[in-house]
């Protein structure tokens, strides 16, 4: 009975931590295609207009982040990522790698 246990616990963090590469894995490939379309070209230019009309850029990347952005992917990445968390986390980190507002091309 101990044994059974031991090996459904690990079978079930087996199982958690395969589920959390693949995961990973598909918010990777999901963003690195997303950086190739005309949205993000779309929020990159809006973000510039935001930050030359207002440097406080903390609050329009949070505008973004938290509104934007995750409402416009949770129609296809949530059936790829099981923590559609994972994507707003990842949306912040591709806007907090965004250049400058004078490095844009």
């Amino acid at each position: 009975m101990v044994g059974w246990l031991h090996f459904e616990h690990v079978q079930g963090l087996h199982t958690q931590l395969t589920g959390r590469k693949i995961a990973l894995k598909a918010t990777k490939e999901f963003f690195s295609n997303y950086e190739k379309t005309k949205l993000y070209w779309i929020i990159k230019q809006s973000l510039r207009i935001h930050e030359l009309l207002n440097p406080v850029q903390n609050s329009i990347r949070t505008i973004f982040t938290g509104f934007l952005v995750p409402s416009l992917y949770f129609s296809k990445a949530s059936q790829l990522i099981p923590h559609p968390a994972n994507i707003t986390i990842q949306a912040l980190n591709v806007l907090n790698t965004l250049p400058h507002k004078d490095t844009y091309p």
